[in-house]
């Protein structure tokens, strides 16, 4: 498989490495996003490449002087300890990069002082690069005002996970409505995505790699969790509650049994690890909002915790798992993956320019896509990932909640579909000047 995209951070990285000035550059994200085969392919010949593993730090530091040795055999005759062996690459205008530099902190606590130390005294055209998963070691470690390395990286990297078009690239023979589908199991991490095999139809794809005991991603979310977290059991039981549709904290602290006041910190661990976000309403401040909701950011892990988790009993029991178990309720699982790939696409489709974008909430009220234009005004949109086409009385409905949403200006309406329109409502919207149409095949298009 090819590299798929992330041209924009391989040409910021190589327009670092091959500036004529020490580069240190930090680069960070979830697990199986990317940052390892990035910056290998960023790398010369000639540069360190050093894979940092959980063990002693004796282990460590023996396995990174191995790593040295390879480029440069003469190590051997230097001390043997980080400070020195950093001196040398400096000497040598080196470019090194050390990837799961947590694994190194969590063994020894003294190396980003040590790193710092040797990067405040170094006079070279080194290079450094930093790689780490754990996003919350890489923030307080390195990032963050706290760390000894703060303001000593002249850049810093967040890998994001491909965009849509990026990751349909992985299954391009696909349908539009499998393309939908897959990338709301999938979503548009890397690893995932080249677990598929492009020439097998989606609900095979979801079988093998995640429905089949034997699979290469059965496991994966389990794997996530336990390799961040020293306990993870309650935080897989908040997972699993907001899967089943608990999204708010009294709710999710009656559904796992965690206490209320102390639920709070879970949740705020899951959100560094970017597994979860809270959300609110897009007319609110999230600071400020009481209206948060929860819920979860990474697609794999959602699928995982809404079918596999739990269930695994009756996925066993059972000669067709995708079809007694994912199907039935597979359209219901993708509709919120289908919002927010709506909320992503307004910009484009419209051709307008908005001041903020996403959903929006109040009481007994909900609408799906709220878009609020910079020149003032709104745009109100309805996403229904259903099986039959969408008719007027979706509109209808839409208007009568303009009344709620208190944002001056004009008023835009959007409807989003699966399956098509009604001929009435495709009708009425050739009429008007303020309502358009987005079919599966108007999002996905390149």
């Amino acid at each position: 498989m090819e590299f798929i995209n992330r041209e924009t951070e391989m040409e910021r990285l190589k327009n670092r490495l091959n500036s004529k000035s020490s580069e240190f550059i930090t680069i960070y994200g979830r697990r199986r996003i990317g940052k390892s085969e990035l910056v290998k392919r960023a790398l010369k010949s000639e540069d360190i490449y050093f894979q940092a593993t959980e063990s002693t730090p004796e282990i460590q530091l023996n396995d990174f002087i191995e790593a040295v040795q390879r480029t440069y055999p003469e190590v051997k005759t230097v001390r043997q300890d980080w400070e020195a062996i950093l001196e040398f690459l400096s000497d040598k205008d080196a470019t090194l990069a050390i990837d799961e530099f947590p694994f190194l902190v969590e063994s020894d606590s003294s190396l980003p002082s040590i790193f710092q130390r040797f990067w405040d005294n170094q006079e070279s055209k080194m290079n450094l690069i930093l790689i780490g998963s754990s996003i919350s070691i890489m923030e307080d470690k390195v990032l963050s005002g706290g760390s000894p390395l703060y303001g000593r990286w002249t850049d810093k990297i967040d890998l994001q996970p491909l965009s849509f078009q990026d990751a349909a690239k992985f299954f391009p023979d696909y349908s539009a409505e499998n393309k939908v589908n897959a990338w709301s199991v999938f979503g548009g991490t890397p690893h995932y995505l080249k677990s598929l095999n492009p020439e097998q139809s989606f609900q095979k794809n979801v079988t093998t790699l995640l429905l089949d005991q034997q699979g290469r991603l059965f496991n994966e979310p389990e794997f996530l969790l336990r390799t961040e977290l020293s306990q993870p059991q309650r935080y897989m039981a908040i997972l699993k509650s907001i899967a089943a549709g608990n999204t708010t904290r009294n709710r999710i602290s009656n559904a796992t049994g965690l206490e209320n006041s102390s639920i709070g910190t879970y949740l705020s661990k899951l959100e560094r690890l970017r597994l979860i976000e809270r959300e609110v309403p897009v007319t609110e401040e999230p600071p400020r909002s009481r209206k948060g909701r929860y819920r979860i950011r990474a697609p794999l892990v959602k699928f995982w915790f809404r079918f596999i988790y739990g269930n695994e009993d009756a996925i066993s029991l059972t000669d067709s798992p995708f079809q007694d178990i994912v199907k039935p309720e597979l359209n219901d699982y993708v509709s919120q993956g289908f919002e927010d790939f709506c909320i992503q696409k307004l910009t484009e489709l419209t051709e307008r320019d908005f001041e903020k974008v996403g959903r929006w909430w109040h009481k007994e009220h909900e609408i799906d896509v709220v878009g609020i234009y910079r020149d003032g005004g709104k745009l109100l949109g309805e996403c229904k990932y259903t099986n039959s086409n969408i008719g007027i009385k979706l509109l209808r409905d839409l208007e009568e909640k303009e009344e709620e949403i208190r944002i001056k200006g004009r008023t835009n309406y959007a409807l989003f579909s699966k399956s098509g329109f009604t001929e009435r409502l495709r009708d009425e919207a050739e009429e008007r000047g303020d309502l358009q149409l987005f079919n599966l095949k108007d999002l996905t298009k390149p």
